[in-house]
């Protein structure tokens, strides 16, 4: 876990303070939607939460968890990543606690980065470095083309 400007800046090799604007501008993007998004909150490995997802989908309900997740992780819930906040968010959803654990504990289910997503959604966005995948998380429209 380390703060998500040293990981932007590591991922596309800029210097903190250009991750950090790079981080502000999604933050104002994300206000002038009414969402939240919390500057400097802790960055991990969303590999887990990809695969849990790939699961609510199974139940017609991956929408929903990625929601529940992108809320606690843009929220600044510094246990976002932690295991118990993602079975605590699929249980709330009505999936079975034994899949929770399992596809945690196992690679029962591989998430497959890009897998399903429009390329033009893995190039950058205009003025940065990330990826157009990113307002995936902010634009639904986007991100149904991430879930499917």
């Amino acid at each position: 876990m380390r703060p998500t400007a040293e990981y932007l800046a590591a991922k596309y090799d800029v210097s903190v303070e250009q991750a950090r604007a790079m981080d502000q501008r999604a933050a104002a993007q994300a206000k002038s939607d009414g969402l939240a998004y919390v500057l400097d909150r802790p960055f991990s490995s969303t590999f887990d939460m990809l695969r849990l997802v790939q699961l609510g989908n199974r139940y017609g309900v991956g929408w929903e968890y990625m929601s529940a997740m992108q809320a606690e992780l843009f929220g600044g819930n510094p246990d976002a990543f932690d295991h118990a906040t993602l079975i605590r968010l699929g249980k709330e959803l009505g999936l079975p606690t034994g899949e929770l654990h399992e596809v945690l504990a196992t690679a029962g289910i591989q998430a497959q980065p890009g897998a399903g997503v429009a390329p033009h959604l893995l190039r950058p966005l205009a003025g940065t470095a990330f990826p157009r995948i990113t307002l995936a998380f902010y634009n639904p429209l986007c991100l149904q083309q991430f879930l499917h």
